[in-house]
């Protein structure tokens, strides 16, 4: 508490406040997108969030300790390299970029660490069945989303079904661009790793503070 009050302080009493990523990210999916029922699934770099939105209103939501960082571990083991030069190269082949041995080698990490994923995603779901069956609308963001084989693991009919009444999601890859319209704001928003970014921007554009 005292931290967070000197956070403040430091900027002139500016207001600021401190929420959960996914509270911003409700309010851009219901406000920016207009979307009442939907399952948001964010693969950020040290975990990914799962949240559920029903009728418009916050629903569930569950964290699995998985994210980019350990594709970028298990690259950099399996290619001999360091930290920053395995981030940079699972980077790379996120955005399609690279040479051949590049994307053969990143593609053999990407598919063995999304099936690690995926057993730990599907096991996470358990937690949402106290809330209802999941809507068949998922909203893939995170740097994850940039992954061909993570995409085509959510987009699979094999987990859904299980937790809805739908067999197969209905998959959209949202990009932080995607909350303005498709406007980059001058270049500042890219892919869907700036997705939690831009649900910020939509949050402190829109919220109105109770005090």
């Amino acid at each position: 508490g005292a931290t967070f009050t000197e956070i403040k302080n430091s900027l002139g009493g500016m207001p600021i406040e401190f929420i959960p990523l996914v509270v911003a990210e409700k309010d851009a999916v219901t406000g920016a997108l207009g979307a009442r029922d939907a399952f948001v699934i964010d693969v950020g770099g040290d975990e990914t969030t799962l949240l559920a939105i029903r009728g418009g209103r916050f629903a569930h939501a569950a964290f699995v300790p998985y994210g980019v960082r350990r594709f970028t571990e298990a690259l950099g083991k399996k290619a001999k390299l360091q930290y920053a030069e395995a981030r940079d190269y699972i980077r790379h082949y996120g955005q399609g970029m690279g040479g051949r041995h590049l994307q053969v080698l990143a593609g053999e990490v990407a598919t063995e660490a999304v099936a690690e994923w995926k057993n730990l995603f599907v096991r996470a779901l358990d937690s949402f069945y106290p809330v209802g069956p999941l809507p068949a609308d998922v909203l893939l963001t995170g740097g994850g989303a940039r992954f061909p084989e993570l995409r085509s693991a959510v987009q699979a009919p094999d987990w859904l079904g299980t937790v809805s009444y739908a067999a197969a999601p209905a998959l959209r890859v949202v990009e932080g661009a995607t909350f303005f319209g498709g406007d980059t704001l001058g270049g500042h928003l890219d892919g869907p790793e700036d997705a939690g970014l831009a649900s910020l921007m939509v949050y402190s554009t829109n919220h109105q503070p109770l005090f």
